[in-house]
C-alpha cells in the first residue's frame, strides 16, 4: 500500500510540476511578446512571427504543446526518484 502511495505522489509531482514549469514559459513568452510589442518595429522579424504564433496557431495549442513538452522533463525527476525507492 505504502508504495502506492509514492507512485501517485510521483505522478501528481509530475503533472503538477510540468503545469508549474509550462505556465512559467507561457508567463515569460507573454512578457517578452509584450515588450516586443511596444518597443521593436511592428515590421520587424521577431514582431512578425508573435504575432503570427497567436493568430495563426493560437494560444491554446501553444500551451498544450508546452505543457507536452515540459512532461518529460518533469517525469525525468520523478523517474529517478522511484528508482531510488
Amino acid at each position: 500500500m505504502r508504495k502506492w502511495l509514492t507512485i501517485r505522489a510521483a505522478y501528481l509531482y509530475t503533472v503538477t510540476g510540468s503545469a508549474l514549469l509550462s505556465g512559467i514559459v507561457l508567463f515569460l513568452t507573454y512578457r517578452v511578446f509584450v515588450w516586443s510589442y511596444a518597443h521593436v518595429s511592428p515590421d520587424s522579424f521577431f514582431a512578425r512571427l508573435a504575432r503570427g504564433l497567436v493568430n495563426y496557431i493560437g494560444r491554446t495549442p501553444i500551451a498544450a504543446v508546452v505543457f507536452l513538452s515540459c512532461l518529460p522533463v518533469c517525469s525525468c525527476f520523478a523517474r529517478k526518484n522511484l528508482r531510488m525507492i
